[in-house]
């Protein structure tokens, strides 16, 4: 059911307002009338009545339609003002419409009045549509400043041959510089170790028109390296019909840093002849370097995401490597030797020393061991039940009873101690 439409009504005379009333719900049976005649009933009205439409009479005691404007314009009322009156000098009509009323219909004219109503009902609505854009836009525009401004990653735009036209303060932080009022207006090549680098990167943007995850080196106010990734963008001003880069960008120097010194250590386990191998608390190979490889028999790919303890201890000893397991996961420290199983089945005595590893809250993080193959060294034969056989001494030694004698050598060990 279409809402009735509110129509107050500032008039004197009860008769004058009963025979605009009729005239009305001819043309307009869905409406609703409020008849007030003093400042105090207007005020009250726009207050709990809440009008869709206001027609005032020009004069009344104590009281005009200029003062009812005045109030209307000072509560920024976005709804039809129409002057509803006897007669008036086209001077005051044009004055009154100048202050800001819709319309004025003479009251021996009424038959005018129900479209002059639709006519300002429809400019009015049209009007709150433009406002109601204007501040979605007010208040997109708002947010995106805010987002703009508070971003801690890096966002701004630049022309194609270097001016940056508008940067945030994050981005300008990137490069060491205080804000972006320092950056503004700037040249972009002059933030590359190379103008080669700028122009490879204006190539392909002008081929792909959007880059994603691109990485780049940038100079640093000191002179130092930075590394950066971004995502950018080229578009075309629809006013000034120039291309505008658009670009966020990430400094990631500490993760290549990061990433660099992980490769040295990689690289560094690689080359030692120790087998080195990472698990988590639970046992679960999350390193295994080329020594483990070459010593175990099984690859790094093999090797991931099992359980050590499934991985290489032998059936004789995998009950003694459980045990060793809990004793770690207490963060205790193990050191001994030990029967451990390669791929292809055989068995060998190894040293092997335990540690858990600790993150930097002191939380147990994982367990490193490092094993060594003492076959060689110790010249030894294994027998089907697990016995070791020295044939430098002659005598025999149960695999699972060293572990326990070994295993009862155990300190408390923390990251950083020994």
């Amino acid at each position: 059911m279409e809402k009735p439409l509110k129509i107050l009504m500032l008039e004197d005379s009860v008769v004058d307002a009963e025979i605009v009333r009729q005239s009305l719900l001819k043309a307009k049976p869905n409406c609703v009338f409020k008849l007030v005649m003093t400042a105090e009933e207007y005020i009250e009205a726009l207050d709990q009545f809440e009008p869709d439409l206001i027609l005032s009479d020009n004069t009344l005691p104590q009281f005009n339609a200029t003062e009812a404007l005045d109030i209307f314009n000072q509560r920024s009322l976005h709804i039809p003002f129409i002057l509803v009156t006897g007669t008036v000098s086209e001077e005051f009509a044009a004055n009154i419409i100048k202050l800001g009323a819709d319309d004025y219909i003479l009251k021996d004219r009424l038959a005018r009045l129900p479209s002059a109503i639709d006519a300002a009902l429809k400019q009015r609505r049209a009007e709150n549509e433009k406002l109601e854009a204007q501040k979605e836009l007010t208040q997109s525009e708002r947010k995106y400043r805010l987002l703009f401004e508070r971003n801690l990653a890096g966002v701004y735009q630049s022309s194609i041959d270097g001016r940056i036209l508008s940067c945030n303060d994050a981005f300008a932080h990137i490069l060491g510089y205080t804000s972006h009022t320092e950056i503004e207006q700037k040249n972009a090549y002059m933030f590359y170790f190379s103008a080669g680098a700028r122009d490879e990167f204006i190539e392909r943007l002008h081929k792909e028109r959007h880059l994603t995850n691109y990485e780049a080196i940038l100079k640093h106010r000191d002179g130092r390296e930075i590394f950066i990734i971004e995502n950018i963008s080229l578009y075309t001003d629809t006013k000034s019909g120039e291309s505008i880069i658009e670009g966020v960008i990430i400094d990631i120097s500490e993760w290549k840093i990061a990433e660099d010194r992980i490769r040295f250590n990689a690289n560094l386990l690689n080359a030692v002849g120790q087998a080195v191998i990472a698990t988590d608390v639970n046992g679960i190979v999350i390193y295994w370097n080329s020594a483990a490889e070459k010593i175990y028999g099984w690859s790094a790919a093999e090797s991931m995401g099992k359980n050590i303890v499934d991985l290489t201890p032998t059936d004789q000893t995998k009950e003694a490597a459980i045990e060793i397991m809990k004793e770690l996961q207490k963060g205790n420290f193990w050191s001994g030797e030990f029967l451990v199983n390669r791929k292809d089945g055989s068995s060998f005595p190894a040293y092997v020393t335990d540690s858990p590893i600790y993150d930097q809250q002191g939380r147990l993080s994982g367990i490193i061991g490092v094993s060594v193959d003492i076959s060689e060294r110790r010249n030894t034969e294994i027998d089907g039940k697990g016995n070791i056989e020295s044939k430098n001494t002659g005598t025999k030694e149960n695999i699972k009873g060293h572990y326990k004698s070994a295993g009862r050598r155990k300190k408390s060990y923390r990251a950083g101690t020994s």
